[in-house]
């Protein structure tokens, strides 16, 4: 009889340890739940009250004035006889860091004195960055600054350019604002470079 009693006792207390794990469970299952929709409501609220309370604006923006507009940019034209387009194309390309499509822009002469291979070498230093400032004929260079103007060539260029390669400098030149000259020359109706120095009185390379 005891040991019945103590069969009994021990299957009424597994069967209390099992409905307190079994309510444990549960609870640990809807609290994620609950919590859950309590979020959503909170957040669906805040957005309803923003939606319903923020004005919305009714004013339009005042019309600009015409004193108030910006200056047309200026257009140069860059015809098939102007030059100054192939000294463009070339420092354009050098800004891109296309140095091998800058290369195809000298003359077979540049070319004969100065390898490809050299030249891409250099330029991926010195050209890290570049903007063209200005291009303009030296003769329109140095009229401005009342020099004589005459005798220089028309296929000579006055260009101003910002640069910055490796180490500070760009080529012979400290990272910054760089002014040259370059001579321009036609080969089989393109316009290629042909050299460039500090000074208008440049010439053909050989």
């Amino acid at each position: 009889m005891k040991k019945s009693f103590s069969t009994l006792g021990v299957l009424i207390l597994l069967f209390m340890i099992a409905a307190c794990t079994a309510g444990q469970q549960v609870v640990e299952v809807t609290r994620p739940v609950l919590q859950t929709v309590i979020v959503t409501q909170l957040a669906t609220r805040i957005i309803t009250q923003y939606v319903t309370t923020t004005p919305i604006p009714t004013q339009t923006p005042a019309p600009i004035s015409p004193t108030d507009t910006l200056e047309p940019t200026p257009v140069v034209t860059l015809s098939s006889p102007d030059g100054r387009i192939v000294v463009i194309q070339y420092y354009t390309l050098l800004s891109y860091h296309l140095y091998d499509q800058a290369y195809q822009l000298f003359s077979a002469n540049w070319k004969a004195q100065y390898p490809e291979d050299k030249f891409l070498f250099a330029a991926a230093n010195f050209y890290k960055f570049v903007k063209v400032l200005e291009v303009i004929p030296a003769k329109e260079e140095m009229q401005r600054d009342g020099a004589n103007w005459q005798a220089v060539s028309d296929n000579i260029y006055y260009v101003e350019i910002y640069a910055e390669g490796e180490n500070g400098m760009s080529g012979p030149f400290v990272n910054g604002k760089q002014t040259l000259y370059v001579l321009v020359t036609e080969e089989n109706g393109d316009w290629k470079i042909d050299a460039w120095g500090d000074s208008v009185n440049l010439q053909a390379k050989p």
